[in-house]
């Protein structure tokens, strides 16, 4: 657990995905999205935005990159050209992102608006939006697909909500102020 190197990344980096099939690590800073070649422990691609970047995650199907900013936005990156695709702005604060391949949706945690909003993984068009009891802040899918789990942190829950019917399933009772989930 001893540090290999330190990289200057920008201004408050915070979100970051790894990308397996490149070995790259994308990196949202405030006003940039950073890409790390981790093996040669350097930065080799950079785009500027004027957005304030917040959380990202990559759609390893369409190979692009979503973006959520404390703009309102969600900003859609082309992974190999490192270009702005395309600008969301029906969102009020969003955070975490996440993808279900088996159904081809986008699930974002909406903290503004208290709600997740769902999108066509393929084109971004809205689907709809699943409403939570609470404040939602992490966002996982299950491994099957059929199941979307969402921290509460008002509630101090784990939420799952079918990913068929998009209707709570089940609230677990977890302890202060959950924001993350990882699937195992």
């Amino acid at each position: 657990m001893t540090p290999v190197g330190v990289i200057n990344l920008g201004y408050t980096p915070h979100g970051l995905d790894f990308d397996k099939c490149s070995n790259k690590l994308y990196v949202s800073c405030i006003n940039s999205i950073v890409c790390v070649d981790v093996e040669k422990k350097k930065i080799v691609n950079k785009l500027d935005i004027d957005f304030k970047a917040w959380h990202l995650r990559i759609n390893k199907e369409n190979e692009d990159i979503y973006i959520s900013t404390l703009d309102g936005n969600v900003v859609i990156i082309d992974l190999k050209k490192m270009q702005i695709r395309e600008i969301l702005k029906e969102f009020l604060l969003p955070l975490e992102i996440r993808f279900n391949y088996k159904n081809k949706k986008v699930y974002i945690a909406d903290l503004g608006y208290k709600n997740i909003k769902i999108l066509e993984s393929n084109t971004g068009k809205y689907l709809g939006k699943i409403k939570v009891d609470g404040v939602p802040q992490g966002l996982e899918v299950s491994e099957d697909g059929n199941f979307l789990f969402v921290s509460d942190t008002q509630n101090n829950s784990i939420k799952v909500y079918s990913c068929i019917t998009n209707q709570l399933v089940k609230e677990i009772k977890v302890g202060k102020e959950p924001t993350t989930i990882v699937c195992m």
